[in-house]
């Protein structure tokens, strides 16, 4: 193959380079790392372009293969290749940092959510614990109360007790129930003790009736007993 199409081939790709870099310079942002390390290197390439890679066509293509030629290429790709690994020695510290902080900052971000989800859970315990809690003594405590109420009416014959009625559930439909069967059974012996009232009046009556009916009898038996005597002394 003829040193022409090397050198063809090597000008091809300066020129893929140099619009490689402008296309890198139009998307790199310009605070960010990248703008910095591109602005470290394109002068570097550059320079090694114009400085060392075309001097070095110049004589390829005059047929100059001597080995000055060549050790004059390799020490400047040298310098220039040593020049340029800085930047991006520097670049790979700066992502490796980048990604060390990322990840602390990940864990710490990831810290706080379990503890915040911690947090979270024990709170929603002792809710649910309080919930209960009231829970329980809004059934127990109308409970209680209503077997005090038929405890009274069972030994004492105490029928006024009464349940506290509060809030709009079964519970407190028991309780208006029992509210309203201890009032029944109230107003029930009210009347009941009412009517044995009058019961006794009239049996009352009546026994002063029948008692004044026997005196009667009696003094109407004595009468004609005392007339048939009278009778049986006449003249």
């Amino acid at each position: 193959m003829p040193v022409t199409e090397h050198t063809d081939a090597i000008e091809k790709n300066i020129q893929v380079a140099d619009e490689t870099w402008k296309d890198l310079i139009a998307h790199v942002g310009p605070n960010s790392q990248e703008a910095k390390v591109v602005a470290e290197i394109q002068p570097i390439y550059q320079n090694f372009v114009s400085e060392v890679l075309r001097p070095a066509m110049s004589p390829l293509a005059a047929g100059d293969f001597t080995t000055e030629s060549a050790s004059t290429f390799l020490k400047g790709d040298a310098s220039n290749g040593s020049k340029m690994h800085k930047p991006f020695d520097e670049l790979a510290e700066d992502q490796q940092h980048a990604v060390k902080e990322h990840y602390e900052t990940s864990l710490a971000s990831s810290a706080r959510l379990r503890n915040l989800s911690i947090t979270i859970m024990v709170i929603g315990s002792a809710l649910a614990l309080l919930a209960a809690i009231l829970t329980i003594r809004s059934i127990v405590g109308p409970l209680t109360e209503m077997r005090a109420a038929i405890d009274r009416a069972a030994n004492q014959n105490d029928f006024t007790g009464s349940i506290k009625v509060a809030g709009q559930n079964e519970i407190a439909d028991t309780a208006h129930a029992f509210n309203t069967m201890m009032t029944t059974l109230r107003t029930s012996l009210t009347d009941l003790k009412q009517n044995m009232v009058s019961v006794d009046n009239a049996l009352m009556t009546l026994a002063t009736s029948s008692e004044q009916a026997a005196k009667a009898s009696t003094s109407t038996s004595e009468s004609a007993r005392m007339r048939a005597t009278t009778e049986r002394f006449k003249v």
